[in-house]
């Protein structure tokens, strides 16, 4: 993280509306972080400008295996240029207010859509930006699984088994819809195997620590 964005961080949170959130390694956490549904936003040096930034906000259920960072369920701040109707996603360091702006217009409300795995597998079709091959699918069941809908759990894995039945390259997406199902249908164990994908994630994800923000 370059010391202009580690310095700008620093600054947004001495916004009121930024009350809930606070800095960890190099993005934002909006807090509570409940059922350890990760909701942040990441700020990115520009691609096409000095002294810009790119702003995208997201969610990512840890309870859901993660070998990676998702933009799954993201949104990347725009601005529209009043003259031209020009369209970007870059802001100018220089124009901190609009930055401040843009967050509370776009990515508070965003990111307010949902703050637990009930609420975010109610609202998960509203968020969804791309899908990588089950990934996005893959939360939702994970989401009603933590939050005890079995039955709408196991119909969404028998749909995501029928569509990847016969990609080679999805077995540990099938092994992994196959032992949540297992555990599921015998009512048993599903707590202790979210639990573990939790860890995983942050493992993989890097985010040792983020733990000591996590709330029931």
């Amino acid at each position: 993280m370059s010391t202009k964005i580690e310095a700008l961080l620093k600054r947004l949170l001495k916004n009121e509306s930024m009350k809930d959130f606070t800095i960890f390694q190099d993005m934002l956490l909006l807090l509570p972080l409940r059922d350890s549904l990760l909701r942040s936003i990441t700020i990115f040096p520009g691609k096409y400008e000095k002294n810009h930034v790119s702003i995208i906000c997201s969610y990512n259920p840890l309870y859901s295996f993660h070998d990676h960072f998702y933009m799954v369920f993201s949104k990347t701040l725009k601005q529209i240029n009043s003259e031209t109707n020009f369209v970007s996603d870059e802001w100018s360091l220089e124009k901190e207010h609009e930055i401040v702006l843009a967050i509370e217009s776009q990515a508070i409300p965003f990111l307010s859509i949902a703050s637990d795995a009930r609420s975010f597998s109610d609202k998960a079709s509203t968020l969804k930006y791309r899908s990588y091959g089950g990934e996005a699918e893959e939360s939702v069941i994970c989401s009603l699984a933590k939050c005890g809908r079995r039955s709408e759990a196991i119909f969404k894995i028998e749909l995501l088994k029928l569509q990847y039945f016969f990609y080679s390259s999805k077995e540990a997406l099938k092994h992994r819809l196959n032992l949540l199902e297992a555990s599921l249908l015998k009512g048993e164990e599903v707590d202790r195997i979210l639990d573990n994908w939790t860890k995983e994630s942050i493992k993989n994800m890097e985010l040792s620590g983020i733990e000591k923000f996590f709330s029931n």
